[in-house]
């Protein structure tokens, strides 16, 4: 038998098999939209996270609408703003859209914009998370927003909270929000809560937990050696190293020229972390818990 190279044509241009080029060189975090009219949207990061992009999908769902008009079958949003984690609704002929910045799995402020078109222009609005840890959306990142069924303006906003060690246990987070009679809303941390906080504007954001979580992986400061007064809240570690956790170190100790192995390590090595726990002065008379991942 006489082997011969198989050669694939998907019909893609030269040079540009997966048509990068065409919708912005890379596409990451992605939803779906689908609009009144049954009309469907994809919404993705690309140029490297630089810029969103939204791309209105045939009647199949299996790729762009052709043919090809910029702003009137896809267009470039929130164009340089690095943005993620895309999550778009709808409500009275008005588009939103909660999105992430980049920042790894380190949590950030969540932002959400507005559309009279769904291909814009967008206008930014701001997170929409108040109260303590609304800087870091909770700890989560936008993934969905549900509507509920039978209660216009109410929403249920739903967010992955990552587990960097253990992926595979990383959680989702579903908190409420109503939006206000001016189109804008926010929403506030619940430890717990039913559907009963959409039964009146105004209830879901009265009805906030007393409890509040301190993330325990970020600032930390660490040095090597003994230092026995680091245990002493007033004492000076502006000099030691800033690490996040997770974070490795060698079980040997300080290096000394002189010492007699040649390693120039001591042995037994011991080390020090601190951190500085920082409250908001809303967290005043509440129960704090930290929360080890």
């Amino acid at each position: 038998a006489q082997m011969r190279p198989i050669k694939y044509d998907f019909g893609y241009k030269d040079g540009d098999p997966d048509r990068q080029k065409e919708f912005g060189g890379t596409f990451r975090d992605m939803n779906l939209f689908v609009d009144d009219d049954s009309k469907a949207y994809v919404f993705y990061a690309s140029e490297h996270n630089a810029t969103m992009y939204v791309v209105r999908l045939n009647d199949e769902f299996t790729g762009p609408e052709t043919p090809l008009v910029q702003n009137k079958t896809w267009a470039r949003i929130l164009v340089g703003r690095m943005r993620e984690a895309p999550s778009p609704f709808k409500f009275k002929d008005r588009y939103y859209l909660i999105t992430s910045g980049c920042t790894g799995w380190t949590p950030n402020p969540a932002d959400y914009a507005v559309a009279d078109n769904i291909l814009g222009p967008w206008e930014s609005k701001g997170n929409p998370c108040v109260g303590p840890e609304a800087n870091t959306t909770f700890r989560m990142q936008s993934t969905f927003v549900l509507p509920v069924p039978g209660k216009p303006g109410c929403h249920i906003f739903m967010a992955d909270r990552w587990s960097r060690r253990r992926l595979h246990d990383s959680r989702y987070v579903w908190q409420p929000f109503i939006l206000k009679p001016n189109g804008t809303f926010t929403t506030e941390w619940h430890d717990e809560w039913n559907l009963s906080v959409f039964e009146k504007p105004g209830v879901a954001a009265a009805t906030s937990s007393a409890r509040i979580y301190v993330d325990f992986d970020f600032d930390w400061r660490f040095s090597k050696g003994d230092s026995p007064t680091a245990v002493m809240p007033e004492f000076d570690d502006s000099g030691w190293r800033k690490v996040n956790l997770p974070h490795d170190w060698s079980i040997e100790g300080p290096f000394s020229a002189d010492y007699a192995s040649g390693t120039g390590y001591v042995p037994g090595g011991v080390g020090w972390y601190r951190k500085h726990f920082r409250l908001d002065p809303a967290h005043k008379g509440k129960v704090v818990a930290i929360e080890f991942d």
